[in-house]
C-alpha cells in the first residue's frame, strides 16, 4: 500500500494527549482508532480508571479541527521500548458520533491502521 503521506508518520510523537480534569499533560499519542486510543506515557495510570483527555491532532488541511475531547477507560498497559515510558491501552466509552469521521481522517493522514 502506498503511503501518501512518509514524512508525516513521525509527527504522532508530539501530539499530546492533555487530561482535561487537571489540565495536564498525560502522554502522547501512539495510536487511534474509532475504538479507543493508546497513551505513551511516564505517568501512573489507573487500570479500569475513566480519564476525560484531549487529543491533540495533526495540523492538516485533511482534519477539520485540531483536537477532539473524548472519555476513555483504561484497559491495558504494558512497558515501552523506552523504559522510562508505558504503553497505556484506552477505550472510548464517550466520544461525539462525530468525532468518528476525525478519526478517520487523523487515522488516514499518520498511516495508522495499515
Amino acid at each position: 500500500m502506498h503511503n501518501t503521506h512518509p514524512s508525516r508518520r513521525h509527527l504522532f510523537l508530539y501530539l499530546e494527549i492533555i487530561d482535561r480534569d487537571t489540565q495536564t499533560l498525560l502522554g502522547h499519542l501512539g495510536d487511534l482508532s474509532k475504538e479507543g486510543v493508546l497513551i505513551i506515557t511516564d505517568k501512573p495510570l489507573k487500570m479500569n480508571g475513566i480519564y476525560n483527555i484531549r487529543i491533540q491532532l495533526p495540523e492538516d488541511e485533511d482534519i477539520s479541527k485540531p483536537y477532539i475531547d473524548v472519555k476513555v477507560e483504561v484497559r491495558w498497559e504494558k512497558p515501552d521500548i523506552n523504559p522510562a515510558l508505558q504503553l497505556v491501552g484506552c477505550h472510548f466509552i464517550e466520544i461525539d458520533p462525530e468525532d468518528l469521521y476525525v478519526i478517520d481522517d487523523v487515522s488516514e493522514v499518520l498511516g495508522f491502521n495499515e
